[in-house]
């Protein structure tokens, strides 16, 4: 009775919950099945140079979208409850935004990337269309996120990723480094090409006033990922420029399980972020407090599961699944990372289902952007001072605190704005 009356009263987002679980696990799956074909047809050195270059790219597809896209999302979804001849205009001026930014910064790499990338600006230059299909991707998710079409964004990804399986085998099984790049771009521009057809109510007209908006918000996000790159793929540009290609391996791999682990909060904050813009949107400061406790309690028990799960079977689907690198080095890293995905876990849902739709997003750019810069500062100290492992506790001691301050720091934000709002009553 009770599991009924929760269905019923949860019925719109647990069906939400549902398509964006099968959408994420198709996509997601073809990323992580070609990551595993990688990491089995391509040598430990070949690997890493794979796993270098994408750390290049995606630091430039930051740029290229630089929060675009998780502005686009929030807008979306206000609109989709306020003004709906606006939110018709955000889409193109959305995408057009992209575009330049994308544009620009290829510009740039093309004039100066021979200079700067040495030996890796030829294979930089095959994953360069990533610069624009990947925030596209993203703008285009967004907007079904934020219109709530999960079905549809669910129907066409999984239909995408299933066609795209024998294709990716077939490239980096006949073509090593070199199709296991191609793939990408391949995978992501027909993607992107099924989202478009898709989703087609939207005006083709430059609207500046939109375009000024988004890109307001966007640079408090897009600081934010600046930040948030700090704490990911950093590590691997880092460990490339002092010559761990091959440990390379090892942290792509470890990061590769998170995301998996991962996936499921990060779910739960996209399905919410609609609703919770709608929620602040209409000033329900209460309501939305109320309901940030509940899902601070959920991160707590699905990162306490997450991290214990991880510790004791993370080495069995490791040497599983990536036998060549399960060794003393991946064990001893193991139990360290369980750490780490316990705080990482508890800090999924709010960040991004939370401040985000809230308004709040540059909370989470000054703590990214601060504990970021320390974590870069940390690399470069503790790999010339102790090494590979040096770049472990390097994360370690920036990542965790920067986890769990940001929720006591939001937290006590939206508590003091339902304070003020009960004062003002």
């Amino acid at each position: 009775m009770a599991l009924a009356k929760l269905y019923l009263e949860h019925k719109s987002t647990i069906h939400n919950l549902g398509w964006r679980i099968l959408q994420i696990t198709s996509q997601q799956g073809m990323v992580l099945f070609l990551f595993i074909l990688c990491a089995r047809f391509l040598s430990p050195i070949e690997f890493g140079f794979y796993n270098y270059t994408l750390a290049i790219v995606l630091f430039l597809v930051m740029f290229g979208d630089f929060g675009i896209s998780s502005a686009t999302s929030k807008y979306v979804a206000e609109y989709n409850v306020t003004n709906k001849e606006k939110l018709r205009a955000i889409p193109f001026n959305a995408g057009i935004t992209v575009f330049g930014f994308g544009l620009l910064t290829s510009i740039i790499v093309l004039i100066f990337g021979s200079l700067y990338l040495g030996n890796h600006f030829e294979s930089v230059l095959y994953v360069l269309p990533l610069v624009f299909l990947t925030p596209l991707v993203s703008l285009y998710d967004g907007i079904y996120r934020g219109l709530r079409r999960f079905r549809s964004l669910t129907l066409i990804s999984a239909v995408i990723a299933c066609l795209f399986v024998p294709l990716a085998y077939f490239l980096v099984k006949t073509q090593g480094l070199l199709g296991a790049l191609l793939a990408q771009d391949v995978f992501y521009f027909v993607l992107l090409a099924g989202l478009v057809i898709g989703y087609r109510d939207f005006a083709f007209k430059i609207n500046w006033k939109v375009i000024k908006m988004i890109l307001k918000y966007s640079v408090i996000v897009g600081i934010g990922s600046v930040g948030f790159f700090f704490f990911g793929k950093i590590d691997t540009i880092f460990l490339g420029s002092f010559g761990y290609i091959k440990d390379i391996g090892y942290i792509e791999i470890l990061n590769r399980l998170f995301s998996i682990v991962g996936t499921l909060p990060l779910i739960i904050a996209s399905v919410i972020g609609p609703t919770i813009a709608g929620i602040h949107s209409r000033k329900e400061h209460k309501l939305l407090l109320i309901k940030l406790n509940k899902y601070i309690v959920l991160s707590l028990i699905i990162a306490l599961i997450g991290s214990l799960a991880f510790l004791f079977f993370g080495k069995y689907v490791i040497q599983f699944a990536f036998p060549q690198y399960y060794d003393q080095t991946m064990i001893n890293i193991i139990p360290l990372y369980s750490l780490l995905l316990f705080s990482y876990l508890c800090a999924s849902i709010v960040p991004s289902g939370f401040a985000v739709y809230t308004g709040h997003a540059k909370i989470s750019a000054y703590f990214l952007i601060g504990f970021g810069i320390l974590h870069v500062i940390l690399n470069y100290v503790f790999l010339s001072a102790f090494g590979f492992y040096g770049l472990i506790f390097s994360i370690l001691l920036t990542r965790i605190p920067s986890d769990l301050l940001f929720i006591f720091f939001y937290k006590t934000i939206l508590s003091r704005e339902q304070t003020a709002e009960t004062a003002a009553y």
